[in-house]
């Protein structure tokens, strides 16, 4: 990714096509968060990368410890507090693995959601789980997650990135769904980490719900 000063770009519009003409005031190449990096040439903006719809990252500032964050990511009880109504793993052999302990590399799991019925439900493997800052698990219709926990500006941040998701519409609609699903539970993780409060809808009669 690149990174550039922060500007400010007056009258900005969507558009579909290759180029956007308007009175922009900057004269570098800048990445604007979205995977399509511009070019300004004379007053006019280029678009220069396709978007890329097969991987996106998600951000979020967390106050505590890199330790404690890893704990809430790979215990299956520390994952039911803020993600998931119910998070079973099994090891290699097929035995279920202790909720209190952490999951490992090799371990499949089955998730379940509050706010949807028992026949919702994800499956897929841990990929990888170095026991101190990074986990990496299969998800929906192929795709990688990877979950990054380092420091930054003396902050905790947790980085994910989904990818490998496929092309096409479909493909469009899964990276669109699950960028929204993981934004509001990485905003639920906060607040459960700040706070103890836990945002989630949990009754499953609401439908449609931003917090399910």
């Amino acid at each position: 990714m690149i990174k550039k000063r922060s500007m400010l770009l007056p009258n900005l519009i969507k558009c579909k096509g290759l180029y956007l003409k308007q009175p922009f005031t900057f004269l570098e190449t800048a990445d604007l968060g979205t995977g399509i990096i511009f070019q300004q040439i004379d007053k006019t903006l280029i678009m220069t990368k396709e978007y890329d719809w097969s991987q996106f990252v998600c951000k979020i500032n967390i106050n505590s410890t890199v330790e404690s964050i890893y704990d809430a990511w790979t215990i299956p009880r520390h994952l039911e507090t803020w993600f998931l109504r119910s998070a079973t793993f099994r090891d290699e052999d097929g035995d279920l693995r202790d909720k209190n302990l952490h999951l490992r590399a090799g371990d499949t799991y089955e998730w379940f959601w509050y706010g949807y019925a028992d026949n919702v439900v994800e499956k897929g493997k841990v990929l990888a789980a170095n026991g101190m800052n990074k986990l990496q698990f299969s998800f929906t219709r192929g795709a990688e997650v990877i979950v990054d926990i380092g420091t930054s500006f003396n902050e905790t941040i947790v980085m994910l990135t989904q990818s490998n998701m496929p092309d096409g519409e479909d493909g469009k609609r899964i990276r669109i769904d699950c960028m929204a699903g993981w934004s509001f539970y990485l905003a639920n993780f906060k607040s459960r980490m700040a706070r103890g409060i836990d945002l989630r809808n949990k009754n499953v009669d609401l439908i449609n719900m931003v917090n399910s």
